[in-house]
């Protein structure tokens, strides 16, 4: 019955790391005051904090695609960007 425990824990451990991990990936991104947000609220509740999180980047990475298509700019992507010369 311990290693239940011990699994359960492991997983909220996962968790807690790869969602904070992701949210420092993209500090760029945010502001300081959302990132410590971000962070208290992964590491408080880290299973709803870490899907609100991963929904609310989505959603932001959407408008802001749109937004730079409504202004005329188009995103580069990685794929995208042209090779570097050198010489």
């Amino acid at each position: 019955m311990f290693w239940i425990a011990g699994a359960g824990s492991l997983l909220l451990l996962v968790v807690t790391v790869v969602g904070l991990v992701d949210v420092f990936r993209h500090r760029d991104r945010m502001k300081a005051s959302q990132l410590v947000a971000w962070s208290i609220f992964i590491v408080i509740l880290p299973f709803v904090g870490v899907i609100s999180y991963f929904f609310w980047r989505i959603s932001r990475s959407e408008t802001m695609q749109e937004s730079m298509a409504y202004q005329g700019e188009h995103p580069i992507e990685r794929d995208e960007r042209p090779p570097i010369q050198q010489g």
